[in-house]
């Protein structure tokens, strides 16, 4: 052991660089694959926290040759539980809506989302309770709210039975409980949820509730699912099926009122990615192990000569290798826990911490150890494989077959690094493309301000948006209840509705105000734009209602309740929210006539002047507002800061993968570096003698050009197809999508390229030019 570490210090001395490189990228790649894995782990276990998972199930209507609908009407959900015994609970959730609570004293406020749901609904999803009142449950005006706000609104949780008015309303609530916070990777959100008492009780025709049933034995579901068709659901186009809960994060057709941090295919790509950075790590490893064998050649038979035998020298530069990664695995754990405090941290959902993951660190740590006897294996039993008295007199370092390998695997990493590079182009274009493709709408003259969140209510919004349109720099200003580009599609309203035809029909409904299409800029392409002098409620469908549905045709009528409202035009699709979603069906409606109570009026849509920039009309508006409401607090958000929203998961994959991508890609050219000085050594005597053959520093370069030349082609000719499939399936996740650009394929050989051979031209040019005398004396 001890001649093992004098010849190990001596290879150190003499390629120092090259064994940092290695183990250091070793180090790297190991904390990368644990911070992957965390990432990972976090969430697969989505939703385990739920004990009730696999029996509850999602009400969906999937009917034929019509878009998917998972909303419906309460009284349509209030029936499901009496057609079995085998329906154990059944619940409804409706969508997220704003609560805004004062106490009476008006010395605590607080302002959040809340969504109103069943009695079952509790139980269903097992809220643990710290103080209840469960009798609550079917009481109207009541809400339940997590311990974590509790805490941080009124530092107690003994909260139940506190009141609080709703502001700007003739209501209040009370606080029924306050349950314990569910972990972050659950799809129960941890927010208010409120008793919805009579609320839709008897209507038939307010589709916008999801409904839940929790089943005694799930392989029933098929034949509940003919039980609701037959007896609840009475329409020969209606085609219901019961969606385990485990599977709704992966339903991209399915409008639902929970979604996934990352999804299935995500997971892939993240596992994926760290396996390959593990496997570029191992064979940096194995390349390096395999460029010392022949170095050791000697000192290892000598040994042998001496009496040491082969067995024991194999075991001992296996336990070298293992102890040099597992090393590695130690640095790796001090970069993890430097990662705790770094933007690292933030660009990931899960928090970094090793103590939350003791398996995935355990087996990183065998994974290490397992990596380093792999390496050594190959150079252990080629080093001890030759006869003692021809190694002593033999030079190893130039084998045909060590030298095979070594280019094998190089050209392995090559590819490795040439694909990610390509995968990322591809997600930064189609990030690119998302930002500033054609929405259907005047996103880059638009600024929006939420209304509601400003404490101007649809009481004083006329009164606003009649003020701001005598601002020099305004147009126009249209009021609407959600913004464009803010939300993604499933968290605006849906609603289902049936045809003066008696054709039922789902749909998203935006309440806008009349003159809403000109300021968006959004065409009319049959029919007419609103009137404002029309108090009938009107509605006008974009072109992939009218495209789906026969009824949606100017001069037909929607039934609502026991009016008719009538469609007075068809305008051309629009993006309301992420380019992953396509165009669905949808409806901009006008609320006046018996909707005239509904809010509709929290979104101002401020077109500015043709000719005058956005970022200059900011301080005119924001004048005005403080003006007309000094007390409240406004921000003025363009519509490109509003598609912030909606892409920061895009934003965040992207961030990590190229992060990671370009940590492998930097792996991988330190391989190539430290495999390109070994080679440079280990040919300094057929340099030498070329150079005094008359050779010339450029032409010696040249050579060792074309053998790099070769590798990277080759790696090239793999890469592209890998590259493009990674991009490919990424893509799919999206309705909208860029093209895949050629240059994303000829930039990354370019730049690979371009690193290894300047990372050739410099070893071949710092040995080409020693004096040969020296070089061949060396060797």
């Amino acid at each position: 052991m001890k001649t093992l570490y004098r010849n190990f210090q001596s290879i150190f001395r003499r390629f120092p660089a090259s064994i940092v490189m290695n183990v250091a990228g070793f180090s790297l790649a190991l904390a990368a694959f644990i911070v992957i894995m965390m990432e990972v782990r976090f969430e697969s276990a989505y939703d385990r926290n739920l004990k009730n998972a696999n029996h509850i199930f999602m009400l969906v209507n999937e009917p034929e040759g019509n878009m998917p609908w998972s909303t419906f009407a309460r009284p349509v959900i209030e029936n499901l539980s009496s057609i079995s015994p085998e329906i154990t609970r059944c619940t409804f959730v409706e969508n997220g809506w704003t609560l805004h609570a004062v106490s009476p004293d008006q010395k605590q406020e607080f302002e959040t989302t809340a969504r109103g749901v069943a009695p079952d609904f509790f139980p269903m999803f097992g809220f643990k309770w710290i103080a209840c009142d469960t009798t609550t449950f079917t009481q109207p005006l009541h809400i339940f709210i997590p311990e974590s706000m509790a805490l941080t609104y009124f530092n107690t949780t003994d909260l139940v039975g506190k009141f609080f008015d709703e502001k700007g309303r003739g209501y209040g609530w009370t606080i029924g409980g306050v349950y314990r916070d569910f972990p972050e990777n659950c799809s129960v959100k941890n927010m208010v949820y409120n008793t919805m008492g009579n609320a839709y009780k008897d209507n038939w025709s307010e589709a916008s509730l999801f409904a839940y049933l929790q089943l005694e034995n799930p392989e029933k579901k098929t034949e509940l699912e003919g039980l609701i068709q037959s007896k609840i659901i009475e329409s020969d186009n209606a085609s219901i099926h019961l969606v385990p809960y485990p599977d709704l994060p992966y339903r991209k057709d399915l409008k639902t009122s929970d979604s996934i941090k990352l999804s299935m295919q995500q997971r892939y790509v993240y596992t994926a990615i760290a396996l390959l950075i593990i496997l570029i790590a191992a064979i940096n490893f194995t390349n390096f192990y395999t460029a010392l064998a022949p170095l050791r050649v000697r000192s290892l038979n000598t040994q042998r000569v001496l009496g040491a035998r082969r067995s024991h020298l194999i075991r001992a530069m296996v336990m070298e290798s293992a102890i040099l990664s597992f090393t590695a695995f130690l640095l790796a754990l001090l970069v993890v826990k430097a990662m705790e405090e770094s933007f690292v941290n933030e660009l990931l959902k899960v928090d970094i911490s090793l103590p939350s993951f003791p398996r995935i660190t355990a087996a990183t740590g065998a994974l290490s150890i397992l990596i380093g006897c792999a390496a050594s294996l190959f150079p252990a039993f080629y080093s001890t494989s030759f006869q003692p008295a021809l190694a002593l007199k033999g030079n190893f370092g130039l084998s045909a077959k060590g030298r095979q390998i070594r280019t094998l695997l190089m050209g392995v990493q090559l590819t490795a690094a040439m694909a990610l590079l390509i995968g990322v182009g591809g997600i930064v274009c189609q990030n690119y493309y998302m930002r500033h493709s054609d929405l259907g709408y005047d996103k880059d003259r638009i600024i929006t301000l939420d209304l509601y969140a400003a404490k101007i209510y649809d009481q004083k919004a006329e009164a606003f948006a009649s003020g701001l349109r005598q601002v020099a720099c305004v147009e126009d200003v249209a009021l609407s209840r959600f913004m464009l580009s803010a939300q993604k599609s499933s968290e605006v309203m849906s609603w289902g509705r049936m045809s003066s035809d008696g054709n039922y029909m789902g749909f998203i409904c935006l309440p806008v105000s009349y003159n809403y299409l000109k300021v968006m800029g959004i065409r009319i392409i049959e029919g007419k734009d609103f009137n404002p002098k029309d108090e009938s409620s009107p509605m006008i469908f974009n072109k992939a209602a009218y495209d789906l549905y026969t009824d949606v045709r100017v001069g037909k009528e929607i039934l609502e309740d026991e009016i008719k409202s009538p469609i007075v035009g068809i305008c051309d699709n629009f993006k309301i929210g992420s380019l992953r979603d396509e165009v669905t069906p949808l409806c901009l409606k006008v609320m006046n006539g018996p909707y005239s109570d509904w809010p509709s009026k929290g979104v101002a849509n401020i077109r500015i002047r043709e000719g005058v920039a956005l970022e200059d009309a900011f301080k005119p508006v924001m004048d005005f507002c403080l003006d007309f409401s000094p007390e409240s607090t406004f921000e003025l958000k363009t519509q490109f800061q509003l598609m912030e929203n909606i892409y920061t998961e895009e934003k965040h994959t992207q961030q990590t993968l190229i992060l990671f991508c370009l940590l492998a890609t930097a792996i991988s050219l330190a391989g190539v570096f430290s495999m390109t000085l070994f080679e440079c050594n280990y040919r300094r005597k057929e340099i030498g003698l070329r150079k005094i053959m008359g050779a010339t520093t450029n032409g010696i370069i040249r050579m060792f050009f074309r053998q790099y030349s070769l590798t990277l082609a080759l790696s090239f000719i793999v890469a592209a197809p890998l590259g493009w499939y990674g991009v490919h399936r990424y893509l799919e996740n999206f309705a909208y999508k860029t093209p895949l650009h050629w240059w994303i394929f000829a930039l990354a050989l370019l730049a690979i390229g371009t690193i290894t051979l300047a990372t050739v031209y410099t070893q071949c040019r710092q040995t080409a030019q020693d004096n040969p005398v020296n070089s061949i004396k060396t060797e």
